[in-house]
């Protein structure tokens, strides 16, 4: 049992892993093609940008100010910091404007839309490694989960290992995903007031 456990733990690891980051792209896909009745696309403003963290684990954050309209044909202003991806990051500039898409009735759900162009396109570094050292504690673990039964004569281990590997499954496609972005959000500086009526000239249409 205790053989089947430690298997399972390290077999949990792959499924969780690379179902996450297919969940990533699903979710990336959904908001670039959602109909406008569900994701709408604004221009969002740059009012800073600066570099979060430490040589090693810098990220690159902006201060965005945009205009969102409600299902009953209100609008509000939405003021968010928010990290960005290098490329958009490289992009962005006071006074000019990023696209972002942001979900009807949910404005703070909102993602930069070259963020999601680029989890959608190209495979990246950060991908394939997370794939690969998933893939190794996933062999490990489908390793001594199977070898359990056969090296202590008691196929009782095969429980724990098929739960628990039946658990990353469900963790990397339902759960790991969604609850990392409550997290992220729940970790932004993110303020919606109501606002009145502003002429076009007040919005940036120019995406940079």
């Amino acid at each position: 049992i205790l053989l089947g456990t430690v298997g399972g733990i390290f077999g949990f690891l792959l499924p969780c892993a690379v179902l996450r980051r297919c969940a990533q792209r699903r979710h990336s896909q959904w908001m670039l093609t959602a109909p406008e009745s569900i994701v709408r696309r604004a221009p969002a403003s740059v009012k800073s940008t600066w570099v979060a963290g430490d040589k090693s684990s810098a990220a690159g954050m902006v201060k965005l100010e945009f205009r969102a309209t409600r299902q009953d044909g209100s609008s509000v202003v939405v003021l968010a910091k928010t990290k960005v991806k290098q490329e958009s990051f490289g992009r962005a500039s006071q006074g000019k404007a990023l696209e972002i898409a942001y979900v009807l009735g949910n404005e703070r759900q909102f993602e930069v839309v070259s963020d999601l162009e680029a989890w959608t396109g190209k495979r990246h570094g950060s991908t394939i490694i997370v794939c690969f050292v998933g893939g190794c504690f996933g062999a490990i673990g489908l390793a001594i989960g199977v070898a359990s039964g056969p090296l202590t004569g008691c196929y009782l281990g095969y429980v724990p290992f098929g739960v628990l590997l039946l658990a990353g499954i469900i963790c990397g496609h339902f759960v790991s995903w969604p609850l990392s972005q409550r997290c992220r959000r729940a970790g932004l500086s993110i303020s919606v007031q109501p606002c009145p009526k502003l002429p076009e000239s007040a919005n940036p249409t120019t995406f940079v």
